[in-house]
């Protein structure tokens, strides 16, 4: 087991990203970083940073909340829409931060608003420590403290009124939402997949791609459950993925897109484990090199992320057990 150190750590720690795996350059992309119609009923609002949906039959529901920060850009965004008293439907992806930090705002504006889920989403957002740690996250992108706003709401939990089993339709009055439990990113995982717009809303249960195409898997609580979980929404008919961060995909790479996710998620598993092999199965030490050699400054919150490399670390060292 080779020491890590030097001019030659350097240079092994440049091919790291290189290493993740790439959209095959002669599939062709289609990249929709800017608010718009994708397809019929289907809409992306919020920003690059966050995406957040809108579908629309003659019932709506929106797909995701952002951060606690982005209320008064919900608002605007919702306004062409009716605001959010037009919304029947509020549908979450999983339980974490950057997807849930304005549903108080939602349930607030919107009263009887129906809120699907994973089920154990209701039981987790309503734990104190979860509250604490949402809280803190979301005030972190904000320099520690949310600002004074009356759309910017602190996170006090909420109800999932609508508990969303796997396979469980949504029947919004013209467009279809299925219900595709999805775990290994967290337990409370689910993707909503549109068969007429041939669209999937996969939150990070599909992996995240930056800008130049590097997919960076997102397997925080377990890896067989995650790939089986990629394995499963490879099987869709898919010709549009709607994902969390950056933009949505469209053309020849959606259609390969959770293949593509797989390989990656191939790849960064055996980074890992190169990099515990070489701490000697010091987890800590590990987490350290990776974080060097992964973390991009003006990305993903550097806390966020840590927590997030730190837990598919560890899912590596438990699986290699």
């Amino acid at each position: 087991m080779s020491a890590y150190s030097g001019a030659g750590a350097n240079a092994e720690r440049c091919t790291v990203m290189a290493s993740i795996s790439l959209y095959n350059p002669d599939r062709q992309a289609v990249r929709m970083t800017q608010p718009g119609e994708i397809a019929p009923g289907l809409h992306f609002l919020g920003s690059p940073a966050i995406l957040v949906y809108l579908i629309e039959g003659r019932q709506r529901a929106l797909v995701d909340a952002g951060m606690s920060l982005m209320g008064p850009m919900l608002r605007r965004a919702l306004d062409p829409f009716g605001g959010f008293g037009a919304l029947d439907w509020h549908l979450l992806t999983h339980s974490h931060y950057d997807h849930i930090g304005c549903t108080p705002l939602i349930c607030r504006e919107r009263p009887g608003i129906r809120v699907g889920a994973h089920p154990r989403v209701g039981e987790i957002v309503n734990r104190p420590g979860a509250i604490e740690l949402i809280r803190k996250l979301n005030a972190s992108v904000a320099g520690g403290r949310l600002p004074e706003d009356p759309d910017i709401v602190e996170f006090d939990g909420f109800e999932v009124t609508d508990p969303l089993d796997d396979g469980a339709t949504i029947d919004l009055d013209g467009v279809t939402v299925e219900a595709v439990w999805a775990p290994g990113h967290t337990r409370d995982s689910i993707a909503f997949y549109l068969p007429d717009q041939r669209a999937i809303i996969p939150g990070e249960a599909g992996g995240v791609p930056d800008f130049q195409g590097r997919i960076m898997p997102e397997f925080l609580q377990d890896i067989d459950a995650y790939v089986a979980s990629l394995e499963k929404m490879a099987a869709l008919e898919v010709e549009w993925v709607c994902l969390p961060h950056n933009y949505v995909l469209g053309g020849d790479a959606a259609r390969h897109y959770f293949a593509d996710s797989i390989e990656a998620t191939h790849h960064f598993r055996g980074l890992i484990e190169q990099a515990l092999d070489r701490a000697n199965g010091d987890v800590d030490k590990a987490i350290a090199e990776l974080a060097e050699a992964l973390y991009q400054p003006g990305g993903q919150p550097r806390d966020a992320f840590m927590i997030n490399l730190a837990a598919m670390t560890r899912v590596v060292a438990r699986s290699a057990t």
